[in-house]
């Protein structure tokens, strides 16, 4: 019943630059009202190819609370606009910088074919014409205008009405009230058709919405899912089959703590601490990394914030990553210099230039003592 049907649909910044507006900023894919004064934008010319075109339906999404806004349809089977004092293409007209609204709104006025207050979802099988174009306009302060997300234009019309034997299809009055009686059902049955065809989205990681996501992750027992946002979500579920072939070693283990921290990670195993006949430097890789082999020790930076809300995540991600019989420790690294602890050159000290230290007041000798 939906064989051979076509739509325009605006949710792209690119879908917006392409019509022509004032007070109005589609930044996200979102209508949005930049300041308090109302706004307005119309649409490029959508051309749907065919002279005498029946339009079929105009569904809008809203962001958050719907109203606050309307719309007017303009249809027509020529580019050309004629008025009482002359005549214009449509898309001049549209990207005039000089006309007013209303004055563009006074010479498309022989096309106007449908006004919508803040309706939703509406037939448009009284619209006629091979092209169309919209203006929307938000009629009151910025509070009472959430945004846009979507506007999607269906044709060519189809009606249910075409389906019943020609007996009940009725004439005039009665066939209009039939079909527009039949559109709820045919709105509903559209929906739920297409929400069937878009099924296998909600399984593509790409193209599942964030919501979907969680209850995926599930199904392949990732752990800690609170803790993660909807992109590294997306990231796990791609990448789930290569991260289970590489769970417990190293590698799983700094590929998921660099993934939630966005930082760089460092892993020291036991087996990585060579044998040394120096008593002292044995004590202090002991001291560093413990003596235990079944001990592995993260070194990582403060992190984001460095909270402890995100250090316990952190060291809980830690530890599932590891195999049930090993310990890990977590050690976070300061950008100060501690002899005998973890400071290491590069990652969180460096060599500056030599400078001779001045009493002048302004320098001071931290962690010092001068004389016995």
């Amino acid at each position: 019943m939906t064989e051979d049907r076509k739509y325009f649909i605006f949710n792209k910044p690119m879908d917006y630059r392409r019509g022509t507006g004032q007070g109005l900023d589609a930044a996200g894919g979102i209508l949005k009202q930049t300041g308090m004064e109302p706004g307005w934008f119309f649409s490029r010319v959508l051309d749907s190819r065919e002279e005498k075109m029946i339009w079929h339906r105009l569904r809008t999404v809203c962001e958050g609370k719907s109203g606050g806004w309307a719309m007017t349809i303009y249809c027509s089977d020529s580019r050309f606009l004629v008025w009482e004092n002359g005549s214009a293409p449509v898309e001049e007209v549209l990207k005039s910088r000089e006309l007013s609204l209303k004055e563009k709104k006074k010479r498309m006025r022989s096309c106007l074919a449908k006004e919508i207050r803040g309706d939703e979802d509406v037939l448009l099988f009284d619209v006629r014409g091979r092209y169309l174009w919209f203006l929307l306009e938000t009629g009151g302060p910025a509070g009472d205008f959430d945004g846009i997300r979507e506007i999607r234009i269906d044709f060519p019309k189809q009606s249910w009405i075409s389906w019943l034997p020609e007996v009940y299809q009725g004439t005039g009055k009665n066939r209009d009230f039939l079909e527009r009686y039949l559109g709820i059902f045919q709105s509903f049955y559209e929906e739920m058709t297409e929400k069937i065809e878009k099924t296998p989205e909600l399984f593509d990681p790409d193209c599942a919405p964030a919501d979907f996501l969680s209850w995926m992750a599930e199904w392949l027992s990732i752990e800690d899912i609170p803790a993660w946002n909807p992109e590294q979500l997306r990231y796990l579920l791609k990448n789930a089959l290569r991260l289970y072939r590489i769970r417990g070693t190293a590698e799983y283990l700094k590929e998921m703590l660099m993934l939630y921290s966005h930082c760089e990670v460092y892993v020291v195993e036991h087996h990585q601490m060579q044998e040394s006949g120096d008593p002292e430097k044995s004590r202090r890789w002991k001291k560093l990394y413990g003596d235990s082999p079944y001990m592995v020790t993260v070194l990582t930076h403060t992190g984001r914030s460095g909270d402890q809300k995100e250090y316990r995540t952190f060291a809980r991600i830690a530890r599932h990553a590891v195999p049930a019989h090993i310990e890990c420790r977590v050690v976070l690294l300061t950008p100060y210099v501690f002899l005998d602890q973890h400071t290491y050159l590069g990652v969180n000290s460096r060599l500056g230039e030599y400078r001779p230290m001045q009493l002048d007041g302004l320098s001071a000798m931290h962690f010092s003592r001068i004389g016995q």
